[in-house]
């Protein structure tokens, strides 16, 4: 098996693991939240490591960073299914991103910037199923993406919160338990950024809500395996 896949297959296992850590800072008892929080961090490190071992193998590519090929349509649509899971009632998903095939980017970061979406608007929507639309275009020298869904919307109070990391809910800058009942989008909003872009909320109400990410849109570069030719040179 390929490095590539053996990374992201990890950063898939953790990506959960990592959002049910967040879950259990919440938690009413201190100790769990701060084992949960130790967790949380150990993972974001290993992510952090996944992030290089896709790159094992041909070190000559490290220094691309974010700078990789990144096809928006399969890595959403990988993603999204994965947080979704075997949801019931059923949670339907459309993934629409055809000028988005070659975005410079991490596949890891996006992976885990979708998966949180994901997992967040499956966690709104658990009760009665619904919908997931992920649409993206480029906007002069930007990538827009919109992700929706048709679960809860947000109250005026857990607008404030939205994203809070829970470091803010530990230090007391914000309320311990989230009141939106939605978690991960503080994670998401870091991969943003360590993308070179943001993550905002576009809209929220009876519908449902509608969060945009925008990064440079400009052409990923094709990481090529050496070849054992190439290693004997």
């Amino acid at each position: 098996m390929e490095a590539r896949q053996i990374a992201h297959d990890l950063r898939a296992m953790m990506a959960t693991i990592s959002l049910r850590a967040e879950r259990l800072e919440t938690h009413t008892d201190p100790t769990v939240r701060r084992e949960a929080a130790a967790i949380a961090k150990t993972i974001e490190r290993a992510a952090q490591v996944c992030d290089t071992v896709q790159f094992y193998g041909f070190e000559s590519y490290a220094h691309v960073g974010i700078g990789e090929s990144c096809n928006i349509a399969e890595i959403a649509e990988a993603a999204l299914k994965l947080a979704i899971g075997d949801a019931n009632p059923p949670i339907r998903l459309s993934v629409e991103a055809p000028a988005l095939r070659n975005l410079a980017g991490c596949q890891g970061r996006l992976h885990r910037l979708f998966f949180n979406l994901g997992a967040n608007s499956a966690t709104s929507m658990a009760a009665r199923g619904g919908a997931i639309s992920v649409e993206g275009r480029v906007v002069e020298d930007k990538a827009v993406i919109l992700v929706s869904d048709t679960g809860k919307g947000l109250s005026e109070d857990a607008l404030a919160e939205i994203f809070a990391s829970p470091r803010d809910r530990q230090l007391g800058v914000v309320s311990p338990i989230p009141r939106s009942g939605r978690l991960g989008l503080a994670q998401a909003a870091q991969m943003a950024r360590e993308l070179k872009g943001q993550l905002r909320l576009v809209s929220t109400g009876l519908a449902g809500v509608v969060f945009e990410i925008t990064m440079p849109a400009r052409p990923g570069l094709i990481l090529i395996p050496p070849t054992p030719q190439d290693d004997a040179l």
